[in-house]
């Protein structure tokens, strides 16, 4: 089940999970290592109502609705660096987010990577991991710049060109409840890709224009989708 709720212009689509760590880089997968990191949020800080952004480009978000952070993770120490893994954030399904205003380095051209860990914690549980709406009204308020969404028995990626040409995987996939898993989805502006704990799931052609499309100035959101009516 995936409600649709809103108020003010959020669309919590019910995400009902925990969420650790959400990333994004400027290319795609395969490239990473040498890709620009856009944005980072560790959400670590354990109190409050701000998730700081750990890429060094500022890009802290606010908590919407009843969002929380936890002290559940994913592993206990990061494999990458050595350091402790501290925390998470909790979503309850009901208007719940971590809303990152726009700015120009959180709107990539030629390419994107979006990876974060997520954990349901009922069998309604999911939603939106991390995205950006494409535009703000009609047929456009429904598009995503990018999206790296689970729900109702689907793991989606998907974006859209400059042109408003939409390129989306949709594939079934069954979540096991209060297991932590890794996503990511990437495009290079050739090919789309999702990999689940590393593992590549599916890919599917998408050149469009070969660059991401942005109509407005939306924010990404981590935790919820955004019905393009603003977020108030």
């Amino acid at each position: 089940m995936w409600r649709t709720i809103r108020r003010g212009g959020i669309n919590s689509k019910r995400t009902k999970c925990l969420i650790r760590a959400v990333l994004l880089f400027s290319l795609s997968a395969p490239y990473v290592c040498s890709a620009a990191l856009l944005s980072y949020h560790r959400f670590e800080e354990g109190t409050g109502a701000v998730a700081l952004d750990s890429s060094g480009n500022g890009n802290a978000g606010a908590f919407f609705g009843d969002t929380v952070f936890s002290g559940d993770t994913p592993v206990a120490v990061i494999r990458e660096t050595g350091t402790l893994n501290n925390g998470s954030i909790f979503l309850d399904g009901v208007l719940d987010a971590v809303v990152v205003p726009d700015v120009p380095v959180l709107r990539p051209l030629n390419g994107i990577t979006l990876e974060g860990y997520f954990r349901t914690v009922s069998v309604d549980g999911g939603g939106a991991i991390v995205g950006r709406q494409y535009g703000a009204s009609g047929i456009d308020a429904f598009r995503n710049s990018f999206a790296l969404v689970i729900h109702g028995g689907f793991f989606t990626f998907g974006v859209t060109d400059s042109a408003g040409q939409s390129g989306t995987i949709v594939l079934p996939y069954s979540a096991t409840v209060g297991q932590w898993y890794h996503a990511a989805g990437t495009w290079d502006g050739t090919t789309l890709r999702l990999y689940v704990d590393g593992q590549l799931i599916q890919s599917q052609a998408f050149a469009g224009t070969g660059q991401l499309g942005y109509l407005t100035s939306n924010p990404v959101l981590i935790g919820a989708d955004d019905d393009g009516l603003g977020i108030g």
